[in-house]
């Protein structure tokens, strides 16, 4: 069975480069923009990894990842960061990652799939 990632981004680029990225590697994306579809999304689909754009603006990003940690502890998430820029959140727990855009897709399949075997 395919495995669900949320991919969390209010820009409709990075969420067709995402899903466009993770379908062929056999996973479901499922892509929202920031607030009521991200939290309907959680709440109503097993999802199996979160992927969220750290690039948007940072109140939001961090509401929306703090309550993904307090309501959904066991998804592992990862973070996009603009190149050269730390993560505006720090790592919060320990199965949060970072990648920085623009992705390498190997490289995101590859963490994908490390992180949903776990």
């Amino acid at each position: 069975m395919a495995s669900t990632v949320l991919i969390i981004a209010d820009d409709f680029t990075i969420r067709h480069l995402m899903t466009t990225t993770l379908t062929p590697a056999q996973l479901l994306p499922y892509a929202v923009s920031y607030g009521t579809e991200t939290l309907h999304a959680l709440a109503t689909t097993e999802i199996d990894l979160v992927i969220i754009d750290q690039t948007s603006p940072a109140p939001r990003v961090k509401n929306t990842t703090s309550e993904i940690i307090k309501k959904y502890p066991h998804i592992p998430i990862i973070s996009l960061v603009a190149p050269n820029t730390p993560a505006s959140i720090p790592l919060a727990h320990d199965l949060e990652r970072e990648i920085s855009l623009p992705i390498n897709p190997d490289e995101l399949i590859t963490m994908v799939h490390a992180l949903i075997e776990k």
